[in-house]
């Protein structure tokens, strides 16, 4: 495993503990975890990633209906499917851009996908060809699993913390053309 992957890995970790947080919702890191257990109906979000030097991956969101609803509690009745992948779906893309904006402070500039989501009965997670790690996040409603695949080119390098740039944009801001 590259350190970048490495740190990438924490980035993963940190943006997810932060995103969660301002849900208001509080976890646990659970670092190296295998594959999740599918004991039933889970729901799938993946977003990938390329840069121009030639590396790639994904960021993979497993999780239960009673975490979503835990994040995101429904104010009557209770949410459907398809609101509950649309909600996993957008966490995933929010993952995705926290990621990406602490990968553009240390000068490595990646283009993200659009969000893909499933819902599966019993899900079964094939290993990737390249660098991959699971991550938990223990929640009152269960766990967020979250899984980074990543082939970083070989020049790929980050930049340490005390040379981190500020992104173009802040957090909630966008650029028109």
């Amino acid at each position: 495993m590259s350190s970048v992957f490495a740190k990438v890995e924490d980035f993963v970790a940190v943006g997810t503990t932060e995103m969660l947080a301002s849900y208001g919702a509080v976890c646990t890191v659970v670092r190296g975890h295998s594959p999740p257990e599918a004991p039933g109906r889970m729901f799938v979000a993946t977003v990938g990633f390329v840069d121009a030097e030639g590396s790639s991956g994904s960021l993979l969101l497993a999780t239960t209906r009673a975490v979503i609803e835990h994040v995101f509690p429904p104010d009557e009745a209770p949410l459907s499917d398809a609101e509950i992948s649309d909600a996993l779906g957008e966490l995933s893309n929010m993952l995705v851009g926290r990621v990406k904006s602490m990968l553009l402070q240390r000068g490595v500039r990646v283009t993200i996908g659009t969000p893909t989501r499933e819902i599966a009965e019993h899900p079964s997670f094939h290993p990737p060809k390249g660098d991959c790690s699971w991550t938990a996040f223990e929640l009152g409603g269960g766990h967020l699993y979250a899984r980074l695949d990543a082939a970083f080119a070989e020049g790929v390098v980050l930049r340490d913390e005390s040379s981190l740039q500020s992104p173009e944009l802040a957090e909630g801001e966008m650029r028109l053309f």
